[in-house]
């Protein structure tokens, strides 16, 4: 049985840690290998030296940690993987059709949940469908990089954080959020408040920049080298 999808995983991820309550990384490869009953074959596939399956967890994990329902690893400690206090239920996986005009509502509190706000998946959905599935910092498209591997490959990031909204309010998939790679959607989290989507890029563009002209400068030195 092929890896499973994103949502899958971090879902998948997080009925493991509510079940569990902590888990090392080995504990949740083991465990999600199993539950998706990949092969031997599928286990033993790498990517860049690495298994990919194991690759792609711990892409989930980040993912959770990022949206802030898996502790980071200052205060969980370095090699134990679970969930923030209060806990967060799993995302539901919606077979409705979204059309433009749908009113999708964010803040809703459940039960069983302290203090955190779920996310409307028909908005994630909504939202790579009006911008595609390219980043809306750096651009990278994983589908035209990695090919089929990484088609529908991206994070939507809030534009407004959505820990910082105390009530019920109406989202727009396409203004209130965007589609950022994980690279990116991490960066931006690098800071409180997070950065803009503009100040990344304004970043990127900056550093390439940068190495260009490093870049020109250390072949003229070379140039300069071979002609004497």
């Amino acid at each position: 049985m092929p890896i499973p999808d994103q949502r899958t995983q971090k879902s998948d991820l997080m009925t493991l840690l509510r079940e569990k309550g902590e888990v090392s990384p080995t504990q949740a490869y083991e465990a999600l290998a199993k539950k998706w009953r990949l092969t031997e074959r599928e286990k033993k596939q790498k990517r860049s030296g690495d298994f990919l399956f194991q690759h792609e967890i711990r892409w989930a994990r980040q993912d959770l940690v990022i949206e802030g329902i898996i502790e980071r690893p200052h205060t969980a400690g370095r090699g134990n993987w679970r969930l923030k206090a209060g806990g967060y239920r799993a995302p539901n996986d919606h077979g409705d059709e979204v059309t433009r005009e749908s009113v999708f509502v964010e803040g809703a509190t459940t039960q069983v949940l302290v203090n955190r706000f779920e996310r409307n998946v028909q908005a994630r959905e909504k939202c790579l469908e009006v911008h595609g599935y390219v980043c809306k910092a750096c651009g990278i498209d994983f589908e035209k990089t990695y090919g089929g591997i990484g088609k529908h490959c991206m994070h939507v990031h809030h534009v407004v954080p959505i820990g910082s909204v105390r009530k019920e309010y109406q989202l727009s998939p396409e203004k209130d959020l965007v589609p950022l790679c994980p690279n990116c959607h991490y960066m931006i989290h690098r800071r409180e408040p997070p950065f803009t989507v503009a100040e990344i890029r304004a970043m990127i563009r900056a550093n390439r920049l940068l190495n260009a002209d490093a870049w020109k400068s250390s072949a003229r030195r070379l140039a300069r080298r071979k002609g004497n």
